[in-house]
Order: C-alpha cells, then structure tokens, then sequence
C-alpha cells in the first residue's frame, strides 16, 4: 500500500511540475504578446505601437507552419538545444525591445513589429515543446491539465500587470526562461524512444479509431478563430483596466472546464462546437458598437470562449499523440495553422473596418452578419456527430473494420507471400491491418503494406499484385506520407516494434 502511495504521489508531482512549467508560457504569451505590446508609451505616427501589435499573431501561424516543415525531418526535435536557443534568443530580443520603449526610447515602428513577431515566433515554439513531452507524461486528466496551466498562466499574468512597466518585460522574459529551465528538465528525464505511459506504469491502450480531426472539426476552429481575432483586436491597443478585465475573463473559462474534467465530465466536442458558436455569434453581432461598454463586454465573453477553446483543443491533441499516431510535435502543427491563420484573418478584418467604418458607418453591421452566417453554415457542414465521431473526437473505426456511411466494411486482409515458406507472418499481417486502419490507409495501401513490411521492392510488389511500377510508387509514397517515415526500412522496423492487442497477439499464434 505504502509503495502505491508513493507512486500516486510521484504522478502527482510530475504532473503538477510539468502544469506549472506550462503555466509560465502561458504567462509569457499574455505579458509578451498582448499586453506590453500594447502599453502607449507614445501612441503616435513617430511610434505606432498598437498598429505593429497585429505582428503577433503573424507570427503564430508562421512559426506553426516551419514548424510543420521541420517534423518531417527525420533528425528534428523542438527539445534540441539549438532549437531551445533560438527560441530564448528570440525572446532575449524581444523583451529588450519592449524594455527600450518602456524605457522612452524612440524604437522605430519596424523594430516594434520585430519584437511582436519574435513574441508571437517563441511562444509556438515554446508550446509545441510542451505539448511533445506532455505527450510522454503520466497524466490523467489531459483537459485538466491544460485548463490548469492556462488558469496559473492567467494568475501570473495578473500579478506581472501590477509591477513597475519596465519591469513587465523583464518579467515576461523571466517566465520564459523558468518554462525552458523546466523543459528541459523533463527532456532528460523523459525516455521519448519509449512508448508513452498511463499513470499506473502500463502502457497505453491502443486507440481504438483513426483521429479525423482535420475534416469536420478544423474549419470550424477556424471560422471561430476569425471572431476571436476580432474580440483580440478590440481588447488590445492600450493598457487599461478594460483590458486587463478582458484577458482575465480567461481565467473562468480555463477553470471551469478543468473543472469539469477534473470530476470526470465527458468533454464533448460536439458540446464546445455548440458553446463557442453561440459565443461568436453574441460576439460577432455586438462587436459593431466598439468601442461602447457592450464590445468590451462581449469581448471578454468571446475571451472566456477562447480559454475554453484552447484547453479542449490542446487536449485533444495531447490525446491523439499519447495514444498513436506519431510523436506531438510532427503531428500538432498542423492542426494549429487553421485556427491561429482564422484568428490572423479576423484581426485584419478588423483593422480593416476600423478605417471603413468612420466612411460607411454600416460596414462593421454587415460584416457581422455575413459572418454569422458563415460560422453556422461551416458548422453544419463540418458539424460532428455520433455516426463519425466519439464525443472525444475519435472517430468509429476499429482496428480491423473501416467506416462507409452506416455500414462498417471489413479491411481486406494483406496478400501472403505464396513463395514465402507457407505464407507471411500472421502477426505481422495483422500488425499491417491494425495500422492501416489506424493512419487511414486504403484497402489497396495496406495490401502494399504488407509487402513492404516484409522488405519487398517496388518491382516484386508490381509483379504480385498485377498493376503498373508507377501505381505502385504512388502507393508507396501516400503510406510513407501517412506514417511519416521515410525509408523502408525505418517502416519496418516501426512495424515490427508496434504492439498489438494482447487478443489479436493471441488469435495469431
């Protein structure tokens, strides 16, 4: 007893280690990217400060997208020490620039969008990073966990608004640096050549379905990202008590859906979809009024949204990496360039009309409404529902089984050798269906699986199977796209090592 006590204990420490360290970039990103960017020194044409602000959230999308690039080298990490120093650096920059206009430097307006371009650079870095090792971490209650770290990041945001203004950017950059500090702590503890662990020690069980979440949840996310965009904009621009009340209207959102996981509440996303289209349309049918008492209102509605949004949607994503489908920081990128690209779009939007709107008072009134349309059309279009998705965001499909509509239509099983002594491995064939239902493969892909799997070249399986070396070549590159492996046998060697169902191994012996 005392033994399973103390493992408790250790679990429970790694994970609150590990949401503290995640809790500071958090932090940074609200110090660094929002608000003493936007703290009017000298508002003016010498010093447009709130017209370069725009640049952070440039630089999100952008650092997602060379991110992306960057996972599909074969020798990437985002926890290589290089990676890490670029990041600080970039950091380093940043809050040495914001320091100087705190300071009443005359800091040229390019150099401003610099430093708001850097901020917004390291904190994608910086999250992914978190988000892989997270991945690795014994922890229980993945949307917990994020809505925890974003509520401390919230506190600690607070707390940095009541020190001195020069002091702000140095204590975002001090933040940044405890989160690296701790990242890289758990980097040389944690074995990532290993398969992630529960917290009892077992390994995960597989999951049970392929992860469609491009499909039907991402252009949702993304249409959403425009209105928080447009909330973003009418908040930021100076520091007031306005704004500040607004950023801290994260702090519920982030709470309250801890919370709600913490007691073992299904976190639906068919429910978040529900909630995050209502609080746009509030938002994006109020936000004509800026900047009246009903904008900022609502822009802290919107805000409280997009905490809510932000921990369902990083805890998702920390699933699908725990639980299959490749390490998190060659998986995630991806999934986080629509919704970040959607915010960049509703910011533009909005420092679009602000200069309409003074001409054609009825600009932001239309814009609104053919937005509000638009958001509820994406959403019932993309909308998930029972028939394709889990309320966790996984799809239907088993391991042996494909969905097609309503009915589920058996993967056809992988070719054997007839020249291989009696035929191939059962287990290793079963291993091919396993994963090619699991990374979406046709039923064609995972016959060619199979031959590769046994080290077969382009021309045996041309032979085998009956059809043109070209057909078979462009099978062969949509399965090394899909694992995102590129050498055979570095496939073969991620076959072979794939566990399989304790049943499944069984049947097969």
């Amino acid at each position: 007893m005392a033994k399973k006590s103390e493992a408790k204990d250790s679990v429970l420490g790694i994970e609150v280690l590990s949401a503290i360290g995640f809790s500071f970039l958090f932090a940074w990103f609200l110090i660094a990217g929002f608000w003493v960017p936007s703290v009017p020194v000298e508002v003016d044409a010498a010093n447009p400060a709130s017209a370069v602000h725009g640049f952070v959230i440039v630089g999100l999308p952008v650092a997602y997208t060379i991110q992306h690039f960057l996972g599909k080298r074969e020798s990437y990490s985002p926890l290589n020490k290089g990676v890490m120093a670029v990041v600080l650096l970039a950091s380093l920059v940043s809050c040495s620039l914001f320091f100087a206009v705190q300071m009443g430097c005359n800091v040229p307006p390019f150099f401003l969008a610099v430093a708001c371009f850097l901020s917004g650079v390291a904190t994608a870095f910086g999250l992914i990073s978190w988000l892989h090792v997270s991945s690795y971490l014994p922890i229980s209650h993945y949307t917990f966990y994020v809505g925890a770290a974003l509520a401390v990041g919230c506190v600690t945001f607070a707390f940095s608004t009541a020190l001195d203004r020069a002091l702000q950017p140095v204590f975002a950059l001090a933040c940044m640096g405890a989160s690296a500090i701790l990242l890289h702590i758990f980097s040389l503890c944690v074995d990532f050549s290993s398969k992630p662990k529960c917290d009892k020690g077992k390994e995960v069980p597989e999951l049970e379905g392929t992860w469609s979440f491009t499909k039907e949840i991402e252009p949702t996310f993304a249409v959403f990202g425009v209105a928080f965009g447009l909330a973003l904009h009418c908040v930021v621009g100076k520091a007031d008590v306005a704004q500040l009340s607004c950023f801290l209207a994260m702090l519920p959102g982030a709470v309250i859906i801890a919370l709600v996981s913490f007691r073992g509440g299904d976190i639906n996303i068919t429910f978040v979809q529900r909630a995050l289209l209502c609080i746009c349309v509030l938002f994006l049918m109020s936000f004509q009024f800026y900047p009246s008492a009903i904008a900022q209102v609502m822009s802290a509605f919107a805000l409280f949204g997009w905490a809510v949004f932000l921990s369902a949607n990083y805890a998702f994503m920390l699933k699908k990496s725990r639980f299959g489908g490749g390490p998190a920081y060659r998986q995630i990128p991806v999934h986080l360039i629509a919704s970040n690209a959607g915010v960049l779009a509703g910011w533009l939007l909005f420092a679009v009309t602000e200069n309409l709107s003074s001409s054609v008072p009825s600009i932001r009134l239309v814009l609104g409404i053919v937005l509000v349309f638009l958001a509820v059309c994406v959403v019932m279009l993309f909308y998930p529902n029972r028939r394709h998705h889990r309320s966790d965001g996984t799809s239907h499909d088993r391991s042996n089984m494909r969905l097609a509509g309503q009915q589920s239509i058996p993967v056809p099983a992988v070719a054997p050798d007839a020249d291989a002594g009696g035929g191939a491995d059962p287990l290793l064939l079963a291993k091919c269906q396993t994963l090619g239902a699991m990374y979406d493969l046709s039923p064609r892909e995972i016959q060619v699986l199979g031959y590769l799997a046994r080290g077969r070249n382009a021309r045996y399986i041309e032979e085998k199977l009956l059809i043109s070396q070209s057909t078979v070549k462009s099978h062969m590159h949509k399965i090394y796209d899909k694992f995102d492996i590129h050498s055979q046998q570095r496939l073969m060697d991620f076959i072979d090592s794939y566990p399989l169902d304790a049943n499944v191994a069984a049947a097969c012996d």
